[in-house]
């Protein structure tokens, strides 16, 4: 079944890549593109597990496919796009001043930060034990009622330091896409050390990776708006994400060796572990555990739920996150899993419908036959890569409704915009025709 799921999922992969005519980016062909390589993880983890995956798995998991395709699509009868035009961009320089400041917010936050997880856990040992020990009581509930104390002054201060970090870098790769100059603007990465050192507090990979991949989709947004998406292009960008990938895979081993996690199997079983576990995770839950959707929506919309908790006293039932079925297998489930739990199939084609259709729009909206000219510090192209997460590990979880289906995302997107008011105090904008 594993190699019937791989089949399925690579000619949907193929198909949307046929409906977006090539264009690699579109929100469709990233969801089908990761999933396609989680199936491949997946076969070589029946090697090394003892699993045979459903025809209920295969089956839910290709549906979901197959709808976020046709809402992706369906998004282009609302907004069209164009990613076939060449676009100004312009060349931002930063005012130094501004920059020193928000290092040093930077480095205030991650004081802060670190005295809240020693108070948390106590002085347990070395620091990567204080962060180890933070992170297993996290994620194996214990004493809750310390971890959960995070002042949410100072997790609005994380929030903007990373919105600094965000902007810094668009601005980077907008400076070397439009000038090639990479040593002349790598002071705007500086930032980007807040977001090293706070994955690192966090005890986990996942934060530096979802700022790697909206780094990715600024470089192929970029791309796109200055050379137009030609043949020539589409090589570039594969070529660019290949190394970044292979950057990453790196990353996420040492990352492993660091924070103490499982790394039997050599190189490549961790890796295929976090790539590919949430598929036979899912088949686990489906053929153990399922008996009924719980129509809740309570592990979907649990962000939103929380809101009205605490707003309004409601008492809406919530599942962050998902039990451990094995400390080797992990807690992943795919996307499929939060649809599939709360709606049953039915929810599984709504839900990833409207999953496809507003990344869809989004893109669309990025990609508008419009936009002539980038706007310098353009939050539109900046919360597109803070989104991209969404898409790029779909395989593993959905980050979509989980993440900012609630008001809190208008709050973020306030923050977001106060921050590139901040960053552009002073800064200096020059438009010039594209080099090829």
């Amino acid at each position: 079944m594993s190699y019937l799921l791989l089949v399925c999922v690579f000619v949907l992969f193929c198909i949307a890549l046929i409906l977006s005519k090539g264009f690699v980016v579109r929100p469709s062909v990233l969801v089908l593109g990761t999933m396609t390589f989680s199936c491949l993880a997946t076969i070589y983890l029946s090697f090394n597990w003892d699993f045979n995956l459903s025809i209920s798995t295969v089956f839910l998991i290709c549906l979901s496919m197959a709808f976020i395709i046709f809402g992706d699509n369906i998004s282009k009868v609302f907004i069209k796009e164009n990613h076939t035009s060449i676009r100004t961009i312009p060349t931002i320089k930063i005012y130094n001043n501004v920059l020193y400041l928000i290092l040093l917010f930077q480095i205030v936050i991650l004081i802060w930060h670190l005295r809240y997880l020693i108070n948390s856990v106590g002085r347990v040992g070395s620091l990567l034990q204080i962060v180890n020990t933070y992170r297993n009581y996290h994620a194996w509930g214990i004493r809750t009622d310390m971890i959960n104390a995070m002042p949410s002054l100072l997790s609005r201060g994380i929030r903007l330091a990373n919105n600094f970090s965000y902007i810094y870098l668009f601005v980077f790769i907008s400076n070397v896409v439009k000038t090639g100059k990479i040593k002349k603007n790598l002071r705007c990465l500086l930032p980007s050390f807040f977001m090293i050192a706070d994955t690192f507090l966090w005890g986990a990979r996942g934060y530096l990776f979802y700022y790697i991949m909206g780094g990715i989709m600024y470089t192929c947004i970029l791309l796109v708006y200055k050379k137009g998406y030609k043949k020539r292009t589409k090589r570039l960008l594969i070529r660019k994400a290949t190394k970044i990938i292979c950057v990453l895979l790196v990353l996420f081993t040492i990352g492993g060796y660091l924070f103490s996690r499982s790394t039997e199997g050599g190189f490549l079983l961790p890796i295929c572990r976090y790539l590919g576990g949430g598929i036979p995770l899912f088949n686990d839950y489906l053929q153990k555990d399922f008996t009924v959707p719980n129509y809740t929506g309570e592990t979907t919309f649990f962000t939103l739920f929380q809101f009205l908790n605490r707003r309004f006293g409601t008492e809406l039932p919530i599942t962050t996150q998902f039990e451990y079925r094995n400390r080797n297998w992990g807690n992943i489930y795919t996307g499929v899993r939060r649809y599939f739990q709360d709606f049953g199939a039915p929810g599984v084609i709504i839900l990833s419908f409207i999953f496809g259709l507003i990344f869809g729009l989004y893109h669309n909206y990025v990609f508008s036959k419009k936009r002539k000219v980038l706007k310098p510090f353009d939050i539109r192209i900046i919360f597109y890569g803070m989104l991209a997460k969404g898409l790029f590990l779909f395989f593993m979880d959905d980050l979509l409704f989980t993440l900012y289906f609630a008001p809190s995302t208008v709050v973020t997107i306030l923050e977001l915009f106060i921050c590139i008011v901040i960053v552009k105090y002073k800064s200096k904008v020059e438009y010039y025709v594209n080099s090829q």
